[in-house]
């Protein structure tokens, strides 16, 4: 008759003791919640077999000693259809432990699908998220956190797809933010221009940290547009970037300028913070006269907020935007 199993080791220093293949006789047909922290359970997809009345599975502190392959972990989640909230938390420990995963799924071997899946929390490699996803289906799905070990890229295909096939993952607000080499990607319904709350699902959350190459506006623009290509419906969109992201330079080909600028086809309100935004205002004065309707075409509240202070005159892009009927409203909050 046990609907709750919860267990924690008490300590994040060593590994806690690894449950048996046997545990718990090997079934458990009443089991509605599950939370393991930091207890290594190898054996756990066998035992989700027979746990279909399973509404919330979380696994924190996974260690070398706990792992279950993507695959294992699919054929036991393939018999939760009432599952409704599912987290995957690897430990600390485990990141240089863990074998190779591949990313690519031309006929993966099984796919589940969870018809009652709202929530997903992952933090671990990426390369065992791609896998893992690439098997999964959750149509319900409306809340999802992940939190990636380094990326070399932030190209994540598989998990693409995965939002694809959902019905409410559909976002017009985001906030990205650029720490040093940490960057953190919000999507929800939060007007952030006008301090709207509209209800707080759906929800996405991903945070990562890159090894960098190139100027910050390269790095800004490879981000930004892998948010772009994974939900196409951000409207509203708040970008901070801290002082002590790297390769912070004034003499940036104006070109790059433009590719960067060029990027934003959908976006209505624009709030840069940080040091960007007196970059972003200086390179928009320099924008081709041609050019001034297809840079940012549907923007109307432009918002900058530079830590630095006021930031140089847009009046010329303002002007050549009001004179070829795309009025835009810039605001320069340092000197509100």
């Amino acid at each position: 008759m046990l609907t709750r199993l919860e267990l924690h080791a008490g300590t994040h220093e060593s590994e806690g003791p690894v449950l048996p293949g046997g545990f718990l006789g090997g079934s458990a047909p009443c089991l509605q919640q599950v939370h393991l922290d930091d207890i290594p359970f190898p054996e756990l997809p066998t035992l989700l077999l027979s746990t279909r009345d399973l509404v919330s599975l979380r696994l924190h502190g996974i260690s070398p000693t706990g792992y279950i392959s993507p695959e294992a972990m699919v054929a036991g989640l393939a018999v939760l259809t009432r599952l409704k909230t599912l987290c995957i938390r690897f430990g600390s420990r485990i990141s240089q432990a863990l074998p190779e995963q591949s990313t690519r799924h031309p006929d993966p071997p099984m796919r589940a699908v969870l018809p009652a899946l709202t929530d997903l929390d992952f933090c671990g490699r990426s390369e065992y998220l791609e896998s893992l996803v690439a098997q999964l289906d959750a149509p319900r799905l409306d809340n999802v956190r992940t939190d990636l070990d380094q990326l070399d890229s932030l190209r994540l295909p598989q998990l693409s797809l995965f939002i694809a096939g959902t019905e409410n993952l559909r976002f017009s607000h985001a906030q990205v933010e650029f720490n040093d080499q940490e960057v953190k990607i919000e999507l929800d319904q939060f007007h952030r221009a006008h301090g709207e709350l509209e209800p707080n699902r759906p929800h996405f959350f991903l945070s990562t940290s890159f090894e960098w190459s190139g100027t910050h506006v390269a790095h800004v623009a490879h981000v930004l547009g892998q948010i772009f290509a994974l939900f196409t419906n951000v409207v509203h969109l708040f970008i901070f970037a801290s002082e002590d992201h790297p390769s912070w330079q004034d003499d940036i080909d104006s070109s790059e300028w433009l590719a960067f600028l060029h990027l934003f086809t959908t976006v209505e309100t624009l709030h840069i913070y940080g040091r960007l935004a007196g970059q972003v205002a200086c390179a928009l004065e320099y924008v081709p006269r041609e050019m001034v309707t297809e840079v940012l075409p549907f923007l109307h509240l432009l918002l900058f907020e530079d830590t630095d202070g006021e930031v140089e005159s847009t009046e010329q892009f303002a002007s050549l935007r009001q004179l070829n009927g795309r009025p835009v409203t810039i605001i320069d909050l340092a000197t509100d």
